[in-house]
């Protein structure tokens, strides 16, 4: 087969999977995806993304039997792992930095089957709305996370956390309260804020 032959395949092949993403998805106007992000849905997987959401290059998003859900206005931020057997439901406004993995599931593992073959143990997770978890935050299977919640570069989050606070560490600790609820009504230009 020529090289021709095979990019007229794999220009077929994508357009045929595209469709296939927005027939087993609920996409809302706006959404932009950057370049190389990767989407997979399998096992009856759901992907639904709010309107005007954002998925920065090189993410993976991947709904295997379960349902990713990513609120209205969300960032999420270049490289991130969303991986959902069960459920992972982002709310509006979120912004996660570059890196951020999110799971729903561990391995099971002990006992004579190899853990590769011994299947999986799942919980959802819930993330509210206006969350920033910062460069490489992991959250673990299981967790929720309340409204205008900010969790620190590199910390893991393995518990829930409540709204309105500020979390670091591995595992991630409440070190601070932050101010109420957040208006998330029109958007006005970003304030800098110099320390």
């Amino acid at each position: 087969m020529s090289i021709a032959s095979l990019r007229r395949l794999g220009a077929k092949m994508r357009g045929h999977f595209a469709r296939w993403i927005l027939s087993n998805s609920d996409i809302a106007p706006g959404f932009k995806l950057g370049g190389g992000v990767r989407i997979v849905l399998r096992q009856g997987g759901r992907l639904r993304i709010g309107p005007d959401a954002f998925v920065q290059r090189n993410a993976f998003l991947q709904a295997r039997g379960g349902q990713l859900s990513i609120g209205r206005e969300a960032f999420i931020g270049h490289g991130a792992i969303l991986v959902a057997r069960e459920q992972i439901s982002i709310g509006d406004h979120a912004l996660f930095g570059e890196y951020v993995t999110i799971r729903d599931q561990d391995h099971r593992a002990g006992g004579p089957v190899p853990t590769a073959r011994n299947g999986f143990v799942t919980a959802p997770v819930h993330i509210g709305n206006n969350v920033w978890l910062g460069a490489k935050v992991t959250v673990l299977k299981g967790v929720s996370i309340g409204d205008n919640v900010v969790v620190g570069a590199h910390s893991v989050v393995t518990g829930d956390l409540p709204d309105n606070v500020l979390a670091v560490g591995v595992p991630a600790r409440i070190v601070r309260q932050m101010p109420g609820s957040v208006s998330t009504g029109p958007l006005r230009p970003i304030d800098v804020i110099k320390a």
